[in-house]
């Protein structure tokens, strides 16, 4: 493996930049921002309206990104601990969200709806995600287990979703159906 040293860190820097000049530029407002603030800066979301307060350089560089997909996050967390608990006729009804982490909105439900369960939380995340970047495609992509796995595969039986679990063959791991 090739060695990543100061000078091709900078060059590899210096091509970046001039791939994409806006990225000096919002560097530069960083920079603005940051020493104006003696510090820190304060930002505003795109779309959410949401104020991001204390800001360090590199804080305030990656909130413009990063912070529309978190508030696409809570919308929907929002929209599915909704349907989760006040919706009887949605198949999220009765459901509980366990946990959610980065990107993984975990729930714990009945085994024989896991499919309706999946379809209509993917169709939340992606509404979720439409809110705030209208021009871009989001798709979500669920899978069904008995407990958490980093990596875990959807595994598909006439087309549903069904609880998976890994299988350990020659080294490599494959998903397939519980039981």
């Amino acid at each position: 493996m090739e060695s990543f040293d100061e000078e091709k860190a900078r060059w590899t820097k210096d091509v970046w930049l001039a791939t994409y000049p806006e990225v000096g530029l919002l560097f530069q407002e960083a920079q603005r921002q940051i020493r104006a603030g003696k510090g820190t800066a304060s930002k505003v979301q795109h779309r959410s309206g949401r104020v991001r307060g204390g800001l360090r350089y590199t804080e305030w560089c990656n909130t413009g990104f990063q912070g529309i997909v978190a508030d696409a996050s809570k919308l929907w967390m929002w929209n599915v601990q909704r349907e989760c608990w006040n919706d009887p006729s949605s198949p999220l009804y009765g459901s509980r969200m366990v946990n959610f982490v980065h990107d993984e909105c975990m729930l714990e439900t009945d085994e024989d709806k896991v499919h309706e369960v999946a379809e209509r939380q993917e169709a939340l995340g992606s509404a979720a995600m439409g809110v705030f970047c209208p021009n871009v495609r989001a798709k979500c992509e669920s899978t069904a287990t008995r407990r958490w796995f980093k990596g875990a595969d959807p595994v598909y039986v006439d087309g549903r979703l069904v609880v998976g679990e890994p299988v350990k063959e020659g080294g490599k791991t494959r998903w397939v159906q519980v039981g």
